[in-house]
């Protein structure tokens, strides 16, 4: 299983340093709507979870989203 900053760096095309808990769309340039979807994709993929739209409107972060994956109980390296 990737660490969460790792694949998030692989669909964004940053390097993991540029990456943290506070990183969001309004502050990764990259990580627009087309990018945020392919994310949502891969992290349901790579995790197992399933992300609602309702969830899609709260995970506004990085950190939000490595807070709902272990919120599922799914051991998640950042």
């Amino acid at each position: 299983m990737k660490s969460l900053r790792k694949l998030f760096s692989e669909i964004l095309d940053v390097k993991t340093q540029k990456l943290s808990h506070k990183s969001s769309p309004q502050n990764i340039s990259e990580w627009d709507s087309v990018n945020n979807l392919i994310l949502i994709s891969e992290i349901e993929k790579e995790y197992g979870v399933v992300i609602t739209i309702e969830d899609v409107y709260k995970l506004k972060s990085l950190g939000d989203v490595y807070e709902f994956i272990k919120s599922h109980g799914i051991k998640v390296k950042f």
